[in-house]
C-alpha cells in the first residue's frame, strides 16, 4: 500500500513539534545521565533523531531519540569496557541496522513472540526504576541490576538517618514533588487539554523550587558551546570491535533498537491507518546510529512516547520530526543556563515513572489466555534478564517460544467422542508425526478394547509412517481382542507416503 503525502500545513507542523521538543528534552538530557554519560550525549542524540532520522524515516510521523530502553545495556556496557567503547559499539550497531535494512529484514524484527516482546519491556522498566530510585535519593546506583535491587532497602533507610547528609532528603523531596505534580497531571488529563507533555510541568516546577530555595543538590551538567556537544571518535578508537564483548553490545543494541523502532511504527500505524516503510525505517536508524556513534552520542531509536504525541499534537508530515531537532540545537545553544540548573533527582524521578510504564501489569492476565506456556516463557525472560542480562534473557526467551511453536506444531490432538452402544468417535487433529507417537499410543490405550471406535484422521496435518504403524499394530490388538475400528486405510497410507510417491512420479 503506498502513503500519499499529504498536504503540508506548516502552522499545524510548528505547533507539533514544539510539543515534541517539550517532550523530549528532559528525556533527552535524563537518559543521558541514567547511562552515567553527560547530559549533551543524550541530547546530541535527540538532535540526529530529529534532524537525520527525520529526513530519513519509513514512518512518517515516527520521532527518534534516546530511549530508556537501552540505559540498562549501556549502563553495562560502559562499567565493564569504559565510556570509550560507547562510539564504536553504536557504529557496530547502526551498521548491522543498515545492513538488515538493506536485506529487507525489517518485518522478522516484528516476527517476535509477543510474550518475550512483553517481557523485555516489563525487564527494562524494573532495571530502570531500580537504578534511577538511586539517582532519586541522590545516591550512585550499584554495579548490576541485582544489586540495585538489593540495596534499595539501605538507600530509603538512609532518608531516616540523622547522620545522613541532608542531601539526600532534600533530593527525595524534589523527586517525590516531581512525580506527584506528574501524576496530578496526568489525572486531571491537562496534556490533552493543554497540549502540553506531563514532564513539562514537573521539571520547571522542580528546578525554579530547587533555585530559589538554594538546595544543594546534583544538577545537569551541560555544555556552554555547541562545539562541545560533539566529541568525534577516533578511527583508532574501532579496532576495539574484534573484541568479543564489545560485539555482544553491538549486537544487544542494534536489537533492542531495532525492535523498539519498529514497534513503535507498527504502533504509529494503528493509530493512523498508514503502512510504514520498515525496510527504510530501519535503513534509516542505521545512519542515525552511525552518526550518533562517530559523533559520540547515545544510540537513537525510533520512541512511541514522542511519536504518539507528535501525533496527537496534530502532524501531518516528517516536518515535526524535523524542527524538533532544530529546536534542540537551539535549546542547547541558547539556554544552557537553564538547562544547568535542572535537578537530576528530577530527571531520574521522570525515568521512573518512564519505567514503572514499561513494566507490563497485565501480560500474565492476558498471556493465561493463551496457556500457561505463553506465561512460563514471559515468566523466564523476565527473571533472565534482570539476573543475568538483556541479551541473554531475550535470546533464551525467543528459544522457549520458538521450542513451544514447535512443540505445538508437531503434536497430535485426541478428542474422543463417547456414543451409545459402546461406540467412540475419535478425531485426530495436528500433526501424527514420531515426536507424537508416545502422547497417541498413550490416548489410544484409553479406549476399551472391545468397543467400537470410528477413526477420524481427515484434520491431520501430516501423518508418517512411524504413526502409521503405530494405528495399525493398534487395530489389529484390537480386532482381537473383540473391537473394530473403523477408518480409511487407503487414505491413510497415500498420505504416509505421499512424499515418496511424488517424488517418483
Amino acid at each position: 500500500m503506498t502513503n500519499v503525502a499529504p498536504k503540508v500545513s506548516y502552522a499545524r507542523e510548528f505547533l507539533a513539534s514544539i510539543v515534541v521538543f517539550l517532550v523530549a528534552l528532559p528525556l533527552c538530557m535524563g537518559i543521558a545521565q541514567a547511562c552515567g554519560v553527560p547530559a549533551h550525549k543524550g541530547l546530541l542524540t535527540g538532535v540526529i533523531g530529529g534532524l537525520v532520522c527525520g529526513s530519513l524515516s519509513g514512518c512518517r510521523l515516527g520521532v527518534s531519540g534516546p530511549t530508556a530502553g537501552l540505559t540498562v545495556t549501556l549502563i553495562e556496557l560502559i562499567r565493564a569496557e569504559g565510556i570509550s567503547a560507547l562510539g564504536p559499539v553504536v557504529v557496530l550497531a547502526g551498521l548491522i541496522q543498515l545492513i538488515a535494512g538493506t536485506l529487507r529484514l525489517g518485518n522478522w524484527f516484528l516476527a517476535v513472540s509477543p510474550a518475550v516482546v512483553r517481557a523485555m519491556m516489563t525487564g527494562m522498566g524494573l532495571l530502570i526504576v531500580a537504578s534511577q530510585i538511586h539517582i532519586v535519593l541522590d545516591h550512585q546506583p550499584r554495579g548490576d541490576a541485582i544489586s540495585n535491587i538489593m540495596s534499595l532497602p539501605e538507600a530509603v533507610m538512609s532518608l531516616f538517618d540523622a547522620a545522613a547528609p541532608i542531601n539526600h532528603r532534600l533530593a527525595a523531596m524534589v523527586g517525590a514533588c516531581t512525580v506527584a505534580c506528574a501524576f496530578l497531571w496526568r489525572c486531571l488529563k491537562l496534556d490533552k487539554r493543554l497540549h502540553l507533555p506531563e514532564s513539562l510541568l514537573p521539571i520547571v516546577l522542580a528546578t525554579a523550587g530547587a533555585w530559589f530555595l538554594g538546595l544543594t543538590i546534583q544538577r545537569v551538567d551541560v555544555p556552554d558551546a555547541l562545539s562541545e556537544m560533539i566529541t568525534p571518535i577516533a578511527l583508532g578508537q574501532l579496532s576495539v570491535l574484534g573484541n568479543l564483548a564489545i560485539l555482544k553490545f553491538a549486537l544487544t543494541v542494534a536489537l533492542i533498537a531495532s525492535t523498539e523502532t519498529l514497534l513503535s511504527a507498527a504502533s504509529i500505524d494503528q493509530c493512523t491507518g498508514e503502512r510504514s516503510d520498515y525496510n527504510k525505517e530501519l535503513r534509516a536508524q542505521g545512519i542515525g546510529n552511525l552518526t550518533c556513534g562517530f559523533l559520540g552520542a547515545l544510540p537513537v531509536t525510533g520512541v512511541v512516547v514522542r511519536s504518539k504525541a507528535n501525533v496527537e499534537a496534530g502532524a501531518r508530515t516528517r516536518l515535526s520530526s524535523i524542527l524538533h531537532g532544530v529546536w534542540l540545537v537551539l535549546a542547547v545553544g541558547a539556554l544552557p543556563f537553564l538547562l544547568e540548573k535542572v535537578p537530576t533527582c528530577a530527571l531520574a524521578a521522570l525515568l521512573v515513572l518512564t519505567g514503572i510504564r514499561l513494566i507490563d501489569w497485565r501480560a500474565v492476565r492476558d498471556l493465561r489466555k493463551f496457556g500457561w506456556g505463553e506465561v512460563v516463557i514471559f515468566a523466564a525472560t523476565v527473571v533472565l534478564i534482570v539476573t543475568t542480562d538483556l541479551l541473554i534473557g531475550v535470546g533464551i526467551g525467543l528459544l522457549l517460544a520458538f521450542a513451544r511453536a514447535v512443540w505445538k506444531v508437531l503434536r497430535v490432538n485426541v478428542n474422543v467422542v463417547k456414543e451409545d452402544g459402546n461406540r467412540y468417535q475419535v478425531y485426530l487433529t495436528g500433526a501424527a508425526t514420531f515426536v507424537a507417537k508416545p502422547s497417541l499410543a498413550r490416548e489410544l490405550e484409553k479406549l476399551p478394547m472391545s468397543a467400537e471406535v470410528h477413526l477420524h484422521c481427515d484434520a491431520l496435518l501430516v501423518i508418517d509412517h512411524a504413526c502409521l504403524e503405530l494405528l495399525s499394530n493398534w487395530a489389529v490388538r484390537k480386532e482381537k481382542s473383540g473391537g473394530k475400528v473403523i477408518v480409511d486405510w487407503t487414505d491413510l497410507t497415500k498420505r504416509a507416503h505421499g512424499s515418496n510417491q511424488r517424488k517418483h512420479q
